[in-house]
Formats: C-alpha cells, structure tokens, sequence
C-alpha cells in the first residue's frame, strides 16, 4: 500500500505491483531506478525488487536481494540462467534508511553489461558473453515479487520507481 509518499511491500505472497506492458526493446539499453528503505533484504533469499517475463519466449529478468548480502541480476535465456552479482550491495542498503538505486543494463544479441550505482556511486559492474534475455514481448512485470507472484517478496518502502528504455 502507498504510505507517506512511497510503496511499503511486508513481504507477503500477495504484497506486489504488477506493471502490464513492462518490456524493453531487443537490444540497446535499459534501467531500473527506485529509492528504497528497508531492514530487512537478506533474511530470505531472492527478495525481488522487480521480475519480468515472457510468456513467448520463456525469457526473464529479475533484480533481487540474496541471503549472502548481494543484490544480484538474474537473466533466463532459453535454459541458460547467468546471474550478475554484486557483492555486498544489500548490506549497503539495508540500515533502515533511504537509498537510491539504479540498474543500468546495455545489451546485445551476444553479450550484457550491467552497472549498479547506490547513492549515485558505482557500485559495481559485471558483463555477459551471453545473450541477454529478450523480453521486448513481455506481457507484464512485477514490483516487489517474482512473476509468478509467490515466493520471493520484497520487504520494504520504495519510492520514486522507474523503467527506463535508456541507460541513464
């Protein structure tokens, strides 16, 4: 529910947003950015921050908070299953106060770069030889949980989200 200007998800199997229309184009660049609050990102694993699926093609990306304190990508491309990770991010914003994030993805038929930025600094960088996962027909997405909806809720206060078609 919305509460002083920002989204709280307890973590429940049902506390997510879903988004119709959520895809980017092919190739080319993409970004994630929200601001979040929370105490509570590495008691589960894959707490989602956004999970995106399609249908057609069995592709999909999700962003997530794992239980070893990384905030990792996580892209499906026809049974290969390359996880980007960067190490130590979810500790860096789980202290209960406002972080800003932003995921940058560049990406091509053979090969992804994403970047992380916490708070306007880089936080890290880590790239692909795969192709990236395709989901320019994606039917939906989700904020605050996987696409099935169940089993990886995000616990937390996010404000100010945004699917970008740019590398920003």
């Amino acid at each position: 529910y919305v509460s002083s200007g920002s989204l709280y998800l307890p973590g429940g199997s049902a506390d997510d947003v879903e988004v119709d229309g959520l895809s980017w184009t092919s190739d080319g660049a993409w970004s994630f950015t929200c601001w979040v609050k929370s105490n509570d990102l590495t008691t589960a694993n894959n707490k989602k921050f956004f999970s995106v699926h399609a249908s057609g093609n069995s592709h999909r990306i999700d962003f997530h908070a794992s239980t070893d304190a990384n905030l990792q990508i996580y892209t499906d491309v026809s049974s290969s299953q390359p996880t980007h990770t960067f190490t130590g991010a979810a500790t860096v914003i789980q202290d209960g106060t406002w972080h800003h994030l932003a995921l940058v993805a560049a990406t091509s038929s053979s090969n992804s770069v994403f970047r992380l930025f916490i708070d306007g600094q880089q936080f890290g960088a880590d790239s692909s030889a795969l192709a990236r996962a395709d989901i320019s027909s994606a039917d939906s997405g989700y904020i605050g949980n996987i696409y099935t909806g169940s089993g990886a809720a995000l616990s937390a206060n996010l404000a100010h989200v945004g699917f970008w078609n740019a590398a920003l």
